[in-house]
């Protein structure tokens, strides 16, 4: 038997479910409230500060019915003014992230919204001050072809010659109506009276038919309307050519009199059929006449229908209603067609309304987008809200783009993400790319959608961008897996990893959130109906991935949304029949910020959930309890702590300051020297014996909560990668030494194989000193932990559940190790 030792250099393996024998170095069997840092090693995760509860504009609070499943998103404008809101039923609630304020909506748009529908039924797309909520259940709606055009209740008469003793004759409804212009010979030298004109002709012919058709009288032509339909035509002069009559067409813009009847339309039919008429309209303040729609046609959608607007006006101020679509503005169903959102019918020659559901919104190239079943619409080009084409008689580079995701398997387009190569579409069984060929110019002409990979998605829940890779949920009745697609190239297939395989079967199938920071390379995914975030963190050193690291964060209540926002974790969470807002700073835990002058104490962030200053601390000298008011209810399963700074003239004015807050040893009620157990109170209240009025400015209320590492088998390592666990020899570990970084009380316990029980066990600290009055945290320390067990007879744990930061290096174990005296090959 001989006598080994070997390292563990670090543990952001994070959590595997694999066996022990098949985990690799650094990977764990639980991570609970742990960071994986790359320089610092394994973290306890920092605590969420306490910023409000969320309230209504009276101030009471919302109760957990009043917000169950409710619709939650975000909202960031700018660097230091972000907002969160929720939907639920017709109402729509919006808060200030940094403040906790209840903002104000004026919501005219209520009858968008559903009541009692699952969260997943709306989609948020946030661009600059706008929000565009898309309510995946409400179908879209055309408006009707208007009722009120009737043909052959407007005619016009154009006078093309004037001439001498002439007849000029309008027949209207099979009756005559004729003028005879006078004599050339009534003219002599001398006589003032005009020469024949257009205008005398004109006038003549409308004498002759105002007793039946009312007319408007214009310098070359005549327009005729009437309450009901009625025909017309017209002859005059020598060769019945001087004047030409039509209604409603024309097959020859060159016929159109320079002026007539404002809001006057005038169908122009081409030879080739339906395909290529148009409709113009005269414009009376222009005097001209521009390509219209068609008076038959559907002007548009239905705002009420379509996706709505949460628009910011101002600080806590917002408005919301329907979008104002652009109406179509040329042509009819024919020439100028609605989106594919609402299908054709064949039978009918009509296209149908309602039409099928949107499903997705988004922002491209100038455009703005629309994903229902299997299409792609986009916008015009820098005009977001306008869907038609703006002429019926040519295509231009700026027209919309709608085009169709063909596949052999059914398709239903839910959501999209920007990716260097085009657009990434997702269906639920399918991914395409969107891009332009043979030029950066997305066009009608230029478009192309390819399937690139074939996965199974989530469709409730939207891919995240993490930088230069997509990561997007795949769920089975059982767990949840998560994956990330990276583009090559437009000719070449995506990498797409099952970033969960290590970790199979963990994840659970309620998985209702996913969220990303690229610049802290980490996904976070969280579930409605537990206190847990799972999050995933890499560290990549511009050629691999140097650790993929699974762990997992208790909060003190069922996470409703998540966000990150400038590397602060915005976490709302319901317990204790209420909502909360609050925040963890993902990357100060391990820095040595200084709340003193004094630059020999060493400082640290208090790691407590709910984290507060209270409101008011009374005394109350006959029972000797000082009373501290919080914003929030008590939990009824955990006891809160009070934590004190040092005696020092300089205080906090907020809950912000607490980044470098520093605990004191000032403690009348335990022994504990560092914290204080408090006793839950009255209402938003707790208690503690003795006077600490005098210490109101310099207090923080929390819970703690526990980090906890447990460690896999140990087994004797034959290969320098770390791939040639020996498993069937004999191994005793002796004793275990743990190098921590910037760490405080840390506990270690050990199981026996069999049994549930966890036993503390007594590690051995190398002799050091810190400061009086001050954390006991030291930068560096080591732990030697005495086991003197067979290394398949137990299991090893690190925790502390202490408001100190944790920060776990490395550990080196030795033993006696006898392989049986097998022979190796």
């Amino acid at each position: 038997m001989s006598a080994v030792t070997q390292t563990v250099s670090n543990f952001l393996g994070g959590i595997s479910t694999q066996t022990d024998q098949k985990k690799i170095e650094g990977q764990l069997t639980e991570a609970l409230n742990a960071y994986p840092d790359p320089t610092f090693g394994m973290l306890k995760r920092n605590g969420t500060r306490f910023i409000r509860t969320l309230n209504k504009a009276d101030g009471t609070q919302f109760t957990d019915v009043e917000l169950e499943n409710a619709s939650w998103f975000f909202v960031q404008r700018d660097s230091f003014e972000s907002y969160f809101g929720c939907i639920k039923d017709k109402n729509i609630y919006v808060w200030n992230a940094v403040t906790g304020v209840f903002c104000t909506v004026t919501n005219s748009g209520a009858s968008y919204l559903d009541v009692g529908v699952p969260p997943a039924t709306y989609h948020f797309r946030s661009v600059q001050d706008t929000t565009i909520i898309t309510n995946r259940s409400k179908a879209p709606e055309l408006e009707p072809d208007p009722t009120g055009y009737a043909p052959g209740k407007v005619g016009e008469v154009v006078l093309k010659v004037v001439e001498y003793s002439a007849n000029y004759t309008i027949t209207i409804n099979g009756t005559d109506y004729t003028y005879k212009t006078r004599n050339a010979d009534e003219f002599e030298p001398g006589n003032t009276d005009t020469k024949l004109n257009a205008d005398e002709v004109l006038t003549g012919l409308k004498n002759a038919i105002s007793s039946v058709v009312t007319v408007d009288q214009y310098s070359t032509s005549l327009c005729l309307t009437s309450g009901t339909a009625f025909t017309l035509d017209g002859k005059g002069g020598v060769n019945n050519q001087a004047i030409q009559t039509f209604q409603d067409t024309v097959t020859d813009i060159a016929k159109l009199p320079p002026e007539s009847n404002d809001q006057r339309y005038v169908e122009v039919v081409n030879s080739s059929g339906n395909d290529d008429n148009y409709w113009l309209r005269f414009v009376a303040e222009t005097k001209e006449w521009k390509e219209s729609r068609s008076p038959k046609a559907s002007s548009g959608f239905v705002a009420s229908t379509m996706p709505h607007a949460l628009s910011s006006v101002e600080e806590n101020v917002f408005t919301f209603g329907p979008i104002n679509w652009r109406n179509r503005e040329a042509g009819n169903s024919i020439t100028n067609p609605p989106p594919s959102i609402f299908p054709y019918d064949e039978t009918t020659k009509t296209y149908v309304s309602p039409g099928n559901f949107i499903n997705a919104t988004f922002f491209y190239n100038n455009r703005f987008g629309m994903l229902s079943e299997d299409n792609v619409i986009l916008s015009q080009s820098n005009d977001p809200y306008n869907f038609f084409y703006r002429s019926a008689l040519t295509r231009t580079d700026s027209d919309p783009i709608d085009i169709n995701a063909a596949s052999v398997r059914p398709v239903e387009l839910f959501d999209v993400l920007p990716d260097a190569q085009g657009l990434l579409i997702f269906s639920k069984r399918q991914q395409f790319l969107l891009y332009a060929t043979s030029t950066n110019l997305l066009t009608p002409k230029t478009a192309i959608l390819r399937s690139v990979s074939n996965y199974e998605m989530d469709s409730s829940i939207a891919p995240v961008d993490i930088g230069s890779t997509v990561g997007f949920l795949s769920k089975v009745p059982a767990y949840t897996r998560a994956f990330s697609l990276q583009t090559r190239g437009l000719e070449e297939n995506p990498i797409v990893l099952d970033l969960s395989k290590v970790v199979s079967e963990y994840l659970p199938n309620s998985i209702s959130e996913l969220i990303s920071s690229p610049q802290n390379s980490f996904i976070a995914l969280a579930s409605r109906e537990t206190n847990d975030i799972y999050i995933y963190r890499y560290y990549n050193n511009g050629q691999k991935d140097l650790f993929q690291a699974w762990t997992r964060w208790s909060m003190p209540g069922k996470v409703q949304g998540i966000e990150i926002v400038n590397d602060m974790m915005l976490v709302i969470t319901e317990q204790m029949n209420q909502y909360s807002l609050g925040v963890i700073s993902i990357n100060d835990i391990p820095l040595n910020s200084k709340f003193s002058a004094n630059q020999n104490i060493e400082m640290a962030n208090p790691l407590l959930d709910l984290a507060t200053k209270p409101t008011s601390v009374t005394y109350d000298s006959d029972s000797n309890l000082t009373t501290f008011t919080v914003d929030y209810t008590p939990l009824d399963y955990k006891q809160a702590t009070l934590l004190i700074t040092l005696p020092t003239t300089q205080t906090f004015g907020n809950i912000n300051d607490l980044a470098a807050f520093n605990v004191g040893t000032y403690s009348d009620s335990d022994d504990t020297g560092y914290w204080s157990y408090l006793d839950t109170g009255a209402g938003n209240t707790f208690t503690l014996k003795g006077d600490w009025t005098g210490y109101s400015n310099r207090m923080v209320i929390g819970y703690n909560y526990v980090f906890d590492m447990e460690l896999p088998t140990f087994y004797y390592n034959r290969a320098e990668d770390t791939t040639a666990y020996d498993f069937t020899a004999s191994l005793t570990i002796a004793r275990a030494h743990f190098a921590c970084g910037k760490s405080g009380v840390l506990t270690f316990k050990l199981k026996s194989a069999g049994s549930e029980e966890w036993v503390d066990i007594q590690a051995v600290s190398d002799a050091n000193y810190y400061r009086a009055g001050t954390n006991p945290i030291q930068s560096e320390q080591q732990f030697t932990v005495p086991i003197n067990q067979r290394n398949m007879n137990f299991s090893l744990k690190l925790t502390s559940d202490h408001p100190y930061p944790v920060s776990i290096n490395s550990m080196m174990w030795e033993g006696n190790y006898s392989p049986r005296y097998y022979k190796r090959t």
